[in-house]
């Protein structure tokens, strides 16, 4: 084997992050992100609004014109309770995997505009997190136990590892944050919540054969073709259930189960027997 290929074949090693070690990571950094925006809701009228102790007319002379943020477009405490709760309905998006991209996107847009109206309020954790939200922007959190995975029906295969620029930017910057950064109680709970994203394979793969049985392994479920949004809920079940070897059938594909489903109104459910 030629150095070339040796190199590459570690960076693989180094650099893969497995899909479901990312979703855990992204459930984690919602409830972090809601979080941050419910722990200062309450102080939206002394620090957040004109009649507070920052107004905006005295945060623009103390702030660089480099420095944005959406905080900035209203100064009343009814407005920034408004931009309070996008900032934490976008994070609740987050957490259940749904539009996980743009979720994650406007989150990082909220934190980074709530940081900015107020610097005088920003831990070291803040600036941490704000980090954090904006390179996973660039990573597959959606892929396992979301809605986005739950609702795409293709029949394409996932893999369990995943490589790109963006892995290795986030973990070339997290290495630097751990070894660099100022580290007080709250940055290293964040840190450890980062620690998730590196989760081996074969822990994942020995808790699915643990918790795996054959009344599991055996189970079908024969829904109505005709109703979509009993099609999205049973996909979603087995998603959030954790059951990724139930299989999903139309009930009409079997006269016998079909009949079964016209007769009783309800889903009809095989199981290993």
């Amino acid at each position: 084997m030629n150095l070339g290929r040796y190199i590459y074949q570690k960076l693989l090693i180094i650099f893969k992050l497995d899909l479901r070690s990312l979703a855990l990571f992204r459930i984690c950094l919602a409830l972090f992100i809601m979080a941050s925006f419910l722990s200062r809701f309450h102080l939206i009228a002394d620090y957040y609004s004109d009649g507070g102790s920052l107004p905006r007319s005295e945060l623009i002379n103390v702030i660089s014109s480099e420095y944005w943020s959406l905080n900035l477009i209203t100064g009343s405490v009814f407005g920034q309770q408004i931009l309070f709760i996008i900032g934490i309905f976008a994070a609740a998006l987050l957490l259940m995997g749904y539009r996980t991209q743009l979720a994650t996107i406007i989150c990082w847009v909220m934190l980074l505009s709530l940081h900015n109206r107020n610097p005088s309020l920003v831990a070291s954790s803040d600036d941490i997190l704000r980090i954090v939200t904006f390179w996973v922007m660039f990573l597959p959190v959606g892929a396992y136990y979301s809605c986005d995975r739950a609702l795409n029906t293709s029949n394409k295969t996932f893999p369990e590892k995943f490589i790109s620029g963006g892995t290795i930017g986030f973990i070339l910057q997290m290495f630097s944050i751990w070894l660099f950064y100022f580290h007080d109680a709250d940055s290293l709970a964040i840190l450890l919540v980062i620690l998730l994203t590196f989760i081996p394979s074969f822990v994942w793969n020995f808790l699915f054969h643990k918790s795996y049985s054959k009344e599991i392994s055996g189970l079908v479920i024969n829904y109505d073709r005709d109703c979509g949004f009993c099609k999205k809920v049973v996909y979603l079940l087995r998603t959030f259930l954790i059951l990724p070897g139930v299989i999903i059938r139309e009930a009409q594909a079997n006269p016998s189960i079909y009949a079964d489903l016209e007769k009783y109104n309800s889903w009809v459910i095989e199981d290993y027997q």
